[in-house]
């Protein structure tokens, strides 16, 4: 498992989806064109922010207001959840009883 100091797994979550949702990443599509697409990184950004909130639900750090992946979701799965915006997600992982607490 990864570890970071300066902030908690939760709070780097957050901020990566933030930016997978807000930027634009004009610099992907002036340098990266070709190799990957402005859709490819956000989805990576999103894997990302997915793999550190079942880090943080791992190790228990999760509270009522957090999203925890299951971590008995298929890689399939977490990929589509992973592609929805935060809310959807979170709607999505309600009806499934997938939420901490």
């Amino acid at each position: 498992m990864t570890e970071f100091k300066a902030m908690s797994k939760r709070t780097l979550a957050e901020i990566v989806h933030f930016v997978a949702e807000n930027e634009r990443f004009p610099s992907v599509e002036a340098h990266l064109a070709g190799s990957f697409t402005v859709p490819e990184v956000r989805a990576a950004l999103r894997s990302l922010a997915d793999r550190l909130i079942s880090e943080a639900a791992a190790e228990g750090d999760c509270d009522s207001h957090e999203v925890c992946l299951d971590t008995e979701l298929s890689s399939r799965a977490k990929e589509i959840v992973s592609s929805l915006d935060a809310a959807e997600r979170k709607k999505l992982l309600a009806a499934f009883g997938l939420t901490s607490k």
